[in-house]
């Protein structure tokens, strides 16, 4: 008589397991890549969210500043709009995100950024009735543990000797800044900003300044970086014919910080600086490592300016 082969109860039972076991290992598998979709997802749509309440903000600051444009010479107004575009700006730069967003379009504030991308300097300014100007100014500062947002406060008229007192953001030399340059020496790393400062009926002005930031994020201007000769100046600042324009820029390729050389029409108007402008020659500060040497008269090409496409 023929024993019949009996598979054993235990081969079934594992069997059995690791059939549930690979089961649930895939169902598990499945809810995991699910939930990081999800997770995914949610943070895109979270992005898109942060990205569009700060669009929504430039925008704000962008029909602020279009009505401020065509509001010279109205000085409530102006006053009142400027104070609104600071503190719209201010909110848009303490967003979480703000350090990586451009702030492309908020026209008619100038924005400069540092090589870096650290410093981002937004200056703007209003036309008074009588022709004067005051200008307004917003840094955003990042540097490893410190995130600043500083409001300059113009306070030009207070300031006794522009070429050598020592700044701060209570007490600041307005300008509309349109560069910024970076260097480094023994002292600390330093900026130096080109700016241009709108004076009155009859003269504008233009300005090299010097600027750095203290450990605990405060900004400073003045720092005795520029010489000519033997002197040592914290910044200086160029007068000329409202009528005129000067040319002070940085040449990438010389390394030189150049401008136009400034003289008076007639040798009897000397001193006279609304009647000054460019004379056709050029001057230039060049970095030696420590200091911004002034060198007169180099030779120079001015550029051909861009066309502009209509």
């Amino acid at each position: 008589m023929k024993q019949k082969t009996v598979k054993p109860l235990l081969t079934i039972t594992l069997t059995g397991i690791r059939y549930r076991n690979m089961k649930l290992v895939f169902i598990i598998a499945i809810l995991f890549i699910t939930s990081v979709k999800c997770i995914n997802a949610g943070e895109a749509i979270a992005g898109s969210q942060d990205t569009e309440s700060l669009k929504t903000l430039e925008h704000s600051i962008q029909l602020l500043g279009t009505q401020l444009y065509n509001s010279r010479r109205n000085d409530k107004k102006s006053e009142e709009l400027s104070i609104q575009i600071t503190l719209l700006l201010k909110q848009a730069l303490s967003h979480p995100d703000a350090q990586k967003y451009p702030f492309d379009s908020v026209f008619p504030i100038t924005k400069i950024s540092s090589p870096k991308g650290n410093v981002r300097i937004f200056t703007w300014n209003i036309v008074h009735y009588n022709g004067t100007h005051t200008h307004y100014g917003i840094i955003h500062y990042n540097n490893k543990d410190v995130n600043s947002i500083i409001e300059l406060h113009d306070k030009t008229n207070e300031i006794e000797d522009l070429e050598s007192a020592v700044l701060s953001d209570d007490k600041w030399y307005g300008a509309i800044y349109y560069d910024i340059i970076e260097e480094k020496n023994e002292s600390g790393e330093h900026y130096i900003l080109l700016g241009w400062h709108g004076n009155n009926l009859m003269s504008n002005k233009k300005v090299i300044e010097t600027m750095y930031f203290t450990e605990s994020g405060k900004v400073k201007f003045g720092k005795s970086l520029l010489k000519a000769g033997k002197k040592k100046y914290k910044r200086i600042i160029f007068e000329y014919s409202r009528m005129a324009d000067m040319m002070l820029r940085y040449d990438e390729k010389l390394k030189m910080i150049v401008l136009d050389h400034l003289s008076p029409i007639e040798p009897m108007q000397a001193g006279n600086f609304q009647f000054y402008g460019p004379d056709l020659s050029y001057d230039a500060f060049e970095y030696n490592g420590e200091f911004w040497d002034y060198k007169e008269t180099i030779d120079y090409k001015r550029p051909k300016e861009k066309k502009k496409k209509k």
